[in-house]
């Protein structure tokens, strides 16, 4: 298995255990993922291209490929006039409030880990949403100026204190949320001596380092001022190192390297409840991986070059110099491998290269290119659109991925040329997707790179599109005016959040539009690309309902049968630890398909793969009060209620005991024909 691949199936387990452990009901039907590449996505760069809207009609459409990410200016400072947002008071062990530290709102990694992944690998600084200083009282008020569906986690960082954090807070519309007092504890000490192996002597230049044994734990608040401090030392001339500040809880590994020696890496570190940690290393002798890159004809421009041992643990990266000779230091022995990454040129990985390896010749090929000439139905040249280059998929009617290193962009064609080119491709088979004032997105045929094959050309027609009419009705067949009609891609399960964090990975072959129902319950969808889609209904009075299988193969207006939604029944209640109101605990509704009890299979359990109303997860998180009421009504059905306590919760902390928490919280609910209230308090531990 490359590296590549093997990364990629990283983030689906830690995708899947996230599902497992709040939704271990949910089934997901996951996109199909893009082939992995060597290299990170780059963000695109250009305006956004308006696409027109018939007169008359209510639809709003966005486009198909990616949105290029946005870039914060600045950090937003504490905005305590704002409508929402959070608040407390930071004390010490001994309730005494702590002036001028440092707190900062951060969007939470659970929001999109893998965009969030992605941009880490990029070197994409993630930014506070808000931040400030406690007062003289040690209070703080970070607000948002705009309210946000959005998940916060809260990062504290003071002198002499280890650093707190408290993960997945939402802010409610109009509301702040009161953390109270925030105690923080003494960190722990982390010191301890780096010595050459079978030696007392000390390893000149060393650096230590702490590290979170997850991932994803630390991308978020690795780039606030200070963070990176409280993590490294280098070691003094007598081979001794501290490192203060660290945390006192979570389980971490600590790592040392050195000019000329083998990285050491000491795993699954515990710190819970240590003040002081004693944590020596003997550095072995280290190896290198030498060699040469033959670029042919062509000049060198960046090159990165990157080792990865055989072991989960951090890459290395190498150094190249003009002439293309690359070195690659600090190597243990045994097989590695090696990862070249060279602008303007085919990516390399090469399997179980040894350490110690001083002459290795690397021959690079270069990239293809492949060029589009778009038409519209009349023949003529279109010389203003927006491209975008994707890898395309056989099976199951065709799959595109996101080509990572290559950016979408607007196409301004001069009179001189009818043909647009994209270059830097690596071998493998592409399409076209463009879109263009008054026309529908279109995919062009499949163009194939290889060896022999450097350059490609294709000619494509632009299609107007098709259209989607129907009529959304209620119960009895009366037309349901107000309601929210937008498509989705076929089979998505957008319930699902394993769903929702692989589909930022997956552009779209369809058109994402909506329109809203007039008096007589009609919509029109319009201008919408060639493909299969589901659509997804939404009304405040009803139930959500989705219809399945609607192909637009042709620019014709396709009828959809009537969409008949059922009014079920608000559920609400309130979260109680104790007795008391629990704020900022997350709430989610899931079909009960077996008894709590025996396990067995409820004979009356609805069958998700025909209901079209039926729901798959429903979540809210409750108020200041603790009251909470889910966010649509629910149709008929056995369900289960569950709950986890949000405030407090260390996102380092162990996800096993939320599983724990949620599944003594279990409550088993049922919502009748006609019903229209469900009332359900949820009792939780602290």
């Amino acid at each position: 298995m490359t590296r590549p691949t093997a990364l990629t199936a990283l983030l689906l387990l830690l995708a899947a255990v996230g599902a497992i452990l709040f939704w271990p009901e949910a089934t997901p039907a996951t996109p199909p993922l893009p082939a992995p590449t060597s290299e990170p996505e780059k963000p695109a760069a250009f305006p956004e291209t308006p696409v027109a809207t018939p007169p008359g009609n209510s639809q709003t459409e966005r486009r198909t490929v990616d949105e290029p990410a946005r870039t914060v200016a600045s950090v937003p400072r504490s905005s305590a006039d704002s409508a929402q947002g959070v608040r407390g008071q930071v004390t010490d062990d001994r309730d005494r409030p702590i002036e001028g530290v440092q707190v900062s709102l951060l969007e939470s990694v659970s929001n999109d880990p893998f965009g969030r992944f992605l941009n880490q690998n990029q070197s994409v600084p993630t930014l506070a949403t808000a931040a400030g200083q406690t007062a003289a009282d040690g209070t703080f008020a970070l607000g948002l100026r705009e309210p946000s569906a959005r998940r916060f986690e809260l990062c504290i960082l003071a002198e002499g204190f280890a650093t707190e954090r408290l993960g997945e807070l939402a802010v409610h519309d109009g509301e702040w949320t009161e953390l109270g007092s925030i105690q923080l504890a003494p960190g722990c000490t982390i010191h301890g001596r780096v010595t050459v192996a079978g030696t007392d002597l000390p390893v000149p230049q060393a650096t230590v380092w702490l590290e979170s044994g997850d991932p994803f734990v630390d991308i978020g608040p690795a780039h606030l001022e200070g963070w990176q401090d409280r993590r490294a030392a280098v070691v003094g001339a007598d081979g001794r190192y501290e490192l203060r500040h660290a945390p006192r809880r979570g389980v971490f590994r600590l790592l040392a390297s050195a000019p000329g020696f083998g990285r050491q890496i000491r795993d699954e570190l515990e710190l819970s409840g240590r003040g002081i940690v004693e944590q020596d290393f003997a550095l072995p002798r280290g190896l290198s991986i030498a060699g040469r890159l033959d670029p042919g004809s062509r000049s060198l421009g960046a090159v990165r070059i990157t080792v990865y041992p055989k072991a989960a643990e951090p890459a290395f990266v190498g150094s190249v110099a003009s002439d293309g000779r690359f070195f690659v230091h600090g190597l243990r022995e045994g097989p590695h491998l090696l990862q070249i990454a060279a602008d303007g040129f085919q990516p390399v990985a090469m399997d179980d290269v040894a350490a110690g390896t001083a002459d290795l010749l690397v021959t690079l090929a270069a990239r293809g290119r492949a060029g589009v000439e778009v038409r519209d139905g009349k023949g003529a040249v279109q010389r203003r659109y927006r491209l975008a280059i994707r890898q395309w998929f056989e099976g199951n009617g065709g799959q595109i991925g996101i080509v990572r290193d290559v950016p979408d962009r607007v196409v301004h064609l001069e009179a001189s040329t009818d043909v647009a080119f994209v270059e830097g491709l690596d071998d493998g088979e592409f399409v076209f997707q463009i879109e263009a004032d008054g026309f529908a997105s279109t995919m062009s045929p499949v163009v194939r790179l290889d060896a022999t094959t450097r350059e490609a050309k294709v000619a494509m027609t632009l299609a107007r599109g098709g259209q989607l009419a129907g009529t959304v009705v209620d119960e009895a067949g009366r037309p349901v005016a107000g309601a929210t009609v937008r498509t989705q891609p076929q089979g998505a399960t957008e319930d699902n959040p394993v769903f929702r964090m692989l589909q930022s990975l997956v552009p779209d072959r369809i058109t994402r539009a909506e329109a809203t129902t007039g008096a007589d319950g009609t919509y029109l969808l319009t201008r919408l690309a060639h493909a299969d889609y589901q659509l997804e209904v939404l009304h405040p009075e009803f139930c959500r309902s989705v219809r399945r299988g609607q192909l637009v193969e042709e620019d014709r207006t396709e009828t959809v049968a009537p969409i008949r939604l059922q009014r079920g029944a608000t559920v609400r209640g309130r979260a109680l630890a104790a007795g008391k109101p629990m704020p900022q605990a997350q709430i989610v509704l899931t079909p009960l398909l077996t008894d709590l009890a025996t396990g067995e299979p409820l004979p009356d359990a609805a069958d998700k793969s025909t209901d079209e109303t039926s729901i798959a997860r429903v979540e809210a998180v409750t108020n200041q009060d603790g009251s909470f009421a889910l966010p649509r009504r629910v149709p008929p059905g056995i369900y289960e209620l569950r709950g986890v306590t949000m405030v407090g919760q260390d996102p380092t902390g162990d996800a096993f005991q939320k599983l724990v928490q949620m599944k003594r919280s279990s409550v088993r609910i049922e919502v009748h024909l006609g019903q229209l209230v469900v009332e359900q308090d949820i009792e939780l531990d602290r």
